[in-house]
């Protein structure tokens, strides 16, 4: 068996990530200046499809329920801004020699904020909820090994061993992220179901902030935790914190950079590099690891069924036009299907390949000619038509993006139309596997995220690859504890990917936010995400 899931998931794709800790100061964390802590933390992100039922991110595979579940949720381990792994709610850790079991000793000083402990027990009922069929949890069930996961063995009251059954290198990394972060277990066991929406109930954690309001596609209020006393190991918090924090969901990027311009938010995220050219904000930029902006092409459908249109296609992408033209030279080109600052991997800096020339002969040998008088191929009187799926809202760099990729397409003789649909559609579509293109990228700070989208059983396999070897190193790349053995098999799957094109890379994208200097003690994540553990208003 794989370590991924036995079924897919229908996905609102995007980058979904994972909130991992490098802690990188914007304003220094001692910053004890002035504070008024009566004034509000107010912070606009998009927050695109959180109101469809994505602010779990036990369930959720959404970069922004994993952005805004670590206001609420704390996680075992966080990773230094050098990549190390370093202690948080466990205080250290032990791997068993066949490497199937990872022992946390925790905090004895944690409580969630409805007065239920934090120990052990709590770490079973979460492992637990994510790995029940009724969450349908995405990322969290694979940051967890899928089935290669067997529980949680309570030692002592303080002390949870997790069991595999077998190794599952990539869990300690994970064990950082808010996806495997922790709600009350009384929560957990009476309004589990209310998790979605975010009822605030249910959304009960041990961390810095309380969820006291969600209004779906609107805004999202919380309350400081005043008994928080539990950070990272090595973090120096402000001696006094705001007391409340307001996040308003705000579409478009211009109008969230507007809010921090005019004083209605100190801060703003998920935004694009053209939104913030010309902003004498402070900036925050940082690129992602993990999986750049790809195209997932549809092994299975026609037309791209054919390696050799798939080849085409990539061939045809003019990657340098489209970050010139689009992000103005802010983001770099990708060339390989890992980012350049993803950990064990160094593919990174693959050169862009594009030739116009090549395309065209690799499709006139396949068969697809262009008939006198026509702009688009045909191979058996069938037209070179595919479909290319995108879900809505989308903001307009990505459109503009796939416009581009359009005309390129065209250029030699591949006509692709692009479809805009709403979430509910979009993800039938998906589910069904009746499209030949979709796109997103996705971060992570450990490149088994690959198998998320190239094992038969991944739940973002949108190529639908199906590769019994492709699975079996992905699984043993997954196993070993051995970097250098890792890091071999990631760069021959990254080959495979670039040989067989079932994911065309496009550009690496980075997390990018603006701030107030009236923000005091924001910090960012190693995704680039704010980290607002200790932050005030001067």
């Amino acid at each position: 068996m794989g370590f991924a899931k036995k079924t897919r998931k229908a996905v609102i794709a995007a980058t979904a990530a994972a909130a991992l800790f490098g802690l990188t100061a914007c304003q220094a964390a001692g910053d004890n200046a002035m504070v008024n802590t009566a004034a509000p933390v107010t912070w606009a992100i998009a927050g695109n499809n959180l109101d469809g039922g994505h602010m779990d991110p036990h369930r959720s595979q959404l970069d922004a329920s994993a952005m805004l579940g670590r206001l609420v949720l704390d996680s075992l381990t966080y990773l230094d801004e050098s990549g190390t792994l370093q202690p948080w709610l466990a205080t250290s850790w032990e791997t068993s020699a066949d490497g199937k079991k990872v022992t946390f000793k925790l905090r004895e000083d944690v409580t969630f904020t409805d007065g239920e402990k934090f120990n052990a027990a709590a770490v079973k009922a979460n492992f637990e909820h994510i790995m029940a069929a009724e969450t349908e949890s995405a990322a969290a069930n694979d940051m967890l090994g899928g089935d290669a996961f067997v529980g949680v063995n309570v030692i002592d009251e303080y002390t949870a061993e997790v069991e595999f059954n077998r190794p599952f290198a990539p869990f300690l990394t994970f064990s950082a992220n808010s996806n495997l972060g922790f709600y009350s277990p009384r929560a957990l066991a009476t309004s589990a179901d209310k998790l979605p929406a975010a009822d605030p109930a249910a959304y009960i954690g041990t961390g810095p902030w309380k969820l006291v309001e969600y209004v779906a596609g609107s805004s999202i209020k919380y309350e400081r935790n005043e008994a928080y006393t539990w950070y990272p190991e090595g973090f120096k918090p402000l001696e006094q914190n705001a007391k409340t924090l307001e996040v308003a969901l705000v579409a478009e990027d211009n109008l969230r950079v507007a809010r921090v311009s005019n004083g209605e938010a100190l801060l703003a995220s998920e935004l694009s590099p053209v939104a913030v050219e010309n902003s004498n904000l402070s900036v925050h930029k940082t690129p992602a690891p993990g999986m750049p902006y790809s195209l997932y092409v549809n092994t299975t459908q026609f037309g791209s069924d054919d390696k050799a249109v798939r080849k085409a296609l990539a061939l045809s992408v003019d990657r340098e036009a489209i970050v010139d033209a689009v992000f103005g030279g802010s983001y770099d080109a990708a060339g390989a299907v890992f980012s350049p600052s993803t950990p064990l991997t160094t593919v990174g800096d693959t050169a862009v390949q594009h030739d116009v020339t090549a395309a065209a002969k690799l499709l006139d040998e396949a068969g697809w000619k262009l008939p006198e008088g026509k702009e688009i191929r045909e191979k058996d009187g069938k037209p070179l038509t595919l479909s290319y799926i995108s879900w809505t809202p989308r903001s307009e760099d990505k459109q503009a993006v796939t416009d581009l990729l359009v005309d390129q397409w065209r250029a030699v003789g591949i006509e692709v139309k692009n479809e805009l649909l709403e979430p509910g559609d979009y993800n039938e579509r998906y589910g069904a596997g009746t499209f030949n293109l979709t796109d997103w990228a996705y971060g992570s700070t450990d490149p088994d995220i690959l198998r998320n989208h190239l094992h038969s059983e991944g739940f973002q396999n949108a190529s639908f690859v199906k590769n019994s070897e492709i699975d079996a190193k992905l699984e043993a790349a997954a196993a070993s504890s051995d970097d250098a053995e890792r890091t071999k098999l990631y760069d021959e799957l990254a080959a495979w990917v670039q040989t067989e094109t079932p994911i065309i890379p496009v550009y690496t994208p980075a997390a990018i936010s603006v701030s107030s200097d009236k923000l005091v003690g924001l910090h960012y994540d190693a995704n680039g995400w704010p980290l607002l553990l200790s932050v005030a208003v001067k």
